[in-house]
């Protein structure tokens, strides 16, 4: 009885070790082939943030959206290029790029439209997995 027990324990073990591994390595969707949740203007975007960030954060959280703006930095640093877009007085938009395509033009003072996912806000209001639109 002891063994058919340590057996069947060993299975659940198993399988669930096999579906946790699938799942942390399961692909991340591509930025271009989700569908756009909203579009924003940076500093309309930075402003609800500052002034209601619970309401803002339901409202953006984990949704892809499309954010207008201009570029006030661009930092690649370990492999990573994030792009600052003008936001208030205060701070901006950071946005964490997927990959550097299309960057390499930018320019502080250039008008850009940005798709990423909304994470929150820290100093900034931060989108992740970010593809330059226009």
């Amino acid at each position: 009885m002891k063994t058919k027990a340590l057996f069947v324990l060993l299975i659940v073990a198993a399988l669930g070790g096999y579906i946790g591994w699938n799942m942390y390595n399961k692909p991340v969707s591509q930025t271009t082939d989700l569908k756009t949740d909203l579009q924003v203007d940076a500093q309309a975007l930075f402003a609800e943030f500052e002034q209601d960030e619970n309401a803002a954060n339901q409202k953006y959280n984990d949704k892809a959206i499309e954010v207008s703006g201009v570029i006030t930095g661009i930092e690649a640093q370990d492999g990573k290029t994030t792009v600052a877009l003008k936001g208030g007085d205060m701070g901006g938009v950071s946005c964490e790029m997927q990959d550097a395509s299309g960057t390499e033009n930018l320019k502080p003072g250039d008008a850009v439209v940005i798709k990423g996912v909304c994470t929150g806000v820290l100093m900034d209001v931060v989108l992740v997995r970010c593809v330059l639109k226009k």
